[in-house]
């Protein structure tokens, strides 16, 4: 019951700061967020997966507006996807390094986006089953002077989970990417 509970408060402060979750087809579901004339769309396949189980990934930046918008993209690639556990450490990321001397200016007319897809493959960064629980995927379009972040869209991880007392003894040092992405 406690774990509905936070699950509940979760979605209620996702919906207090503006962020939309929506569910599609069953074990689909999106995040929107609203950006100004900008609106960063994150969408997962599903979000109840077994333990090594990949999840489709996609991200969309979208001119919600009606007058074309001309945006900086200010990394190579110009996107990432990021998972993060119920304490905020990132588990896993797509493209932890990226190039930050590409930078391309891209037009959008109203209503055009950009799409990026990817998949999660289900492991963490060493490659190892992550143990059940509840995580949360980040879509994050590199553009400048601040990265547009969709998130946070939980998923659920079924499968053990750890022992009481356990301590991870992953190493978290942050890795090498751009100095906007880090977040």
């Amino acid at each position: 019951m406690r774990s509905r509970g936070a699950f509940c408060i979760l979605l209620l402060l996702i919906l207090a700061i503006g962020l939309q979750l929506r569910l599609g087809n069953p074990g689909e579901a999106q995040v929107v967020v609203p950006l100004g004339q900008l609106s960063a769309v994150l969408s997962v396949d599903q979000i109840r997966v077994a333990p090594a189980t990949p999840v489709a990934l996609r991200l969309q930046l979208m001119n919600s507006g009606h007058a074309s918008l001309t945006i900086r993209l200010a990394c190579d690639p110009a996107h990432d996807f990021k998972l993060l556990d119920e304490s905020g450490r990132v588990v896993w990321r797509l493209h932890p390094v990226c190039d930050p001397n590409v930078v391309q200016d891209v037009t959008l007319t109203s209503g055009q986006a950009l799409t990026w897809d990817g998949s999660w493959p289900g492991v963490d960064r060493q490659g190892r089953p992550l143990l059940g629980g509840r995580y949360f995927f980040y879509g994050l379009a590199m553009t400048s002077p601040e990265p547009a972040q969709a998130g946070p869209l939980p998923i659920e991880v079924t499968g053990p989970t750890a022992t009481p007392g356990a301590v991870d003894a992953t190493p978290t040092a942050t890795s090498q990417s751009c100095a906007r992405a880090c977040c």
